[in-house]
């Protein structure tokens, strides 16, 4: 599980690209609606007091595969103006684990980073 949010989403393959949004909808339904199978996982718990940050990073997921022309769904229960001013945050977390996520990225075998924005 693995948000890249350091990483512009035009420089991710297909594959991490899907694979982000599915993490990201899975991270928003365990800390939305308190679901416990995955609540202390490192990833749900970096962005758990950040749904706003969460929020903004799905959003950019969602603008580069409308570009790719793939039809991702949208965040459930996000209707709320004032739930996501109460839960923005104007920073991204990223834990000391992993601080340098393009460098992470690129030792894997896929065309990340090789693309250009």
């Amino acid at each position: 599980m693995r948000v890249w949010n350091e990483i512009n989403p035009s420089r991710l393959c297909r594959n991490h690209l899907l694979a982000e949004h599915r993490e990201i909808l899975c991270i928003w339904s365990v800390i939305t609606k308190g679901k416990k199978g995955y609540r202390n996982h490192p990833e749900v718990k970096r962005w758990g007091d950040s749904l706003g940050a969460l929020w903004l990073r799905h959003n950019d997921i969602l603008k580069e595969s409308k570009k790719r022309k793939y039809n991702f769904k949208d965040l459930p229960h996000w209707s709320s103006e004032l739930y996501l001013r109460k839960h923005m945050k104007n920073r991204f977390v990223t834990p000391k684990a992993w601080d340098n996520q393009e460098k992470s990225l690129s030792s894997k075998n896929c065309d990340c980073i090789k693309r250009r924005t």
